[in-house]
């Protein structure tokens, strides 16, 4: 669900390459059904025309769990979730996108614009990670974020706590799974 406020953005006037993020993913999503996507004007007689108007919230509710988006006040404090399970991101905005075609028709996608949090082998290794699965614990590169990408808002897949920490001069943040409502699905373990 969304919030009562709202701001309208074009997202050629705030950044091109968000734009260009963003109709890619518009593009991808809609492939399967034969609906072409595309930026220019003078091609509007085949296909949908995305000119980069959108709305922006500062949060969301997805499941009844609320995320926000970074680049909103309202939203800073709610602006890490999950995604694919426990993959943690930083919420950068939140946009609905809403596309007339065929007179009578419209596209509606909630899209969420991320940054991947980044781990490598270089992190050391801590007392609870022979249960870090079973706990939810993860340890990532702190203030080291992955490119953003633009993903449909339902795939938001839960809340963690953030927790950021200094060890031996290196700073890292710790993620913990958050969960309000019961029990999570299990994650698959590899002994890679």
């Amino acid at each position: 669900t969304y919030p009562r406020h709202h701001k309208n953005l074009n997202l050629q006037a705030i950044n091109p390459l968000l734009y260009g993020l963003v109709l890619r993913f518009l593009q991808n999503t809609w492939r399967d059904d034969n609906i072409i996507i595309h930026a220019d004007v003078v091609l509007a007689n085949e296909g949908i025309c995305f000119m980069g108007h959108v709305t922006s919230y500062s949060h969301i509710f997805v499941e009844a769990l609320r995320y926000g988006a970074a680049t909103q006040p309202r939203g800073r404090s709610a602006r890490y979730g999950y995604i694919a399970g426990r993959t943690a991101v930083e919420i950068q905005w939140i946009f609905k996108i809403e596309l007339d075609y065929d007179r009578d028709h419209q596209l509606s996608k909630t899209v969420a614009v991320v940054r991947r949090f980044i781990t490598s082998d270089r992190v050391p290794a801590f007392p609870w990670d022979l249960r870090a699965v079973d706990l939810g614990v993860q340890v990532w590169h702190a203030n080291i974020l992955g490119n953003m990408e633009a993903i449909d808002a339902e795939l938001l897949s839960g809340q963690l706590i953030f927790i950021p920490i200094t060890v031996h001069g290196s700073d890292y943040w710790v993620t913990v799974a958050h969960n309000h409502d019961g029990t999570e699905v299990d994650m698959e373990v590899t002994d890679d």
